[in-house]
């Protein structure tokens, strides 16, 4: 989950009561692994990167695989209220095992981030979530409407963000795989 832990989304991820989640959250904090955020309750800090380091490189890559899938589930429902978390949403789906429907999950919450980044005039921040998009979709079997669509979405935000060359780059693909599925109003908008 980060640097910060919220105890509702441990209690969701965890499938446990929220009360025996803080509770042990509390155990954790007198051990000195975590510090309590009194301006946030509900919510612990790791006492240092090192330590959640040293504890996320412990766990066997199919526990990490796992336990991103869980995080990205429960923060979902968050994040349709709260547009701001879809990019760690998109970033927990990512890291869950590359099947093609978690791919597109991560796709469609970075769209969502981009989204909410180009709301917010983080132009850079809108543009690379919008590449995040496009290298998860590369990796399923995604259609040429769709891989065009999402490339001009793309060639748009990275213009935007003043990246003129990827943007030239990205339209040009945007067109070829528009005017390769039969999509003539694609290619004229990449154009």
């Amino acid at each position: 989950l980060g640097d910060d832990v919220d105890a509702g989304v441990l209690a969701v991820m965890s499938g446990r009561p929220r009360d025996d989640v803080a509770a042990a959250l509390d155990v954790a904090v007198r051990s000195g692994l975590l510090v309590a955020l009194p301006t946030f309750p509900g919510r612990r800090r790791f006492a240092h990167a090192v330590v959640r380091e040293g504890i996320y490189g412990d766990l066997r890559p199919g526990d990490r695989e796992r336990l991103h899938r869980r995080a990205a589930e429960a923060l979902e429902p968050a994040a349709e209220v709260d547009p701001s978390l879809a990019g760690m949403v998109a970033g927990h789906w990512l890291r869950t095992a590359a099947d093609p429907a978690a791919l597109r999950r991560a796709a469609d919450w970075a769209r969502r981030a981009a989204a909410a980044a180009g709301q917010a005039l983080a132009l850079d921040e809108a543009a690379r979530f919008l590449g995040t998009a496009w290298a998860a979709l590369q990796r399923t079997a995604s259609t040429g409407r769709e891989d065009a669509a999402l490339l001009l979405d793309l060639a748009t935000a990275e213009y935007h963000a003043g990246r003129v060359v990827q943007s030239l780059r990205h339209a040009q693909q945007s067109a070829a795989a528009g005017a390769a599925a039969g999509v003539p109003e694609l290619v004229a908008l990449a154009a």
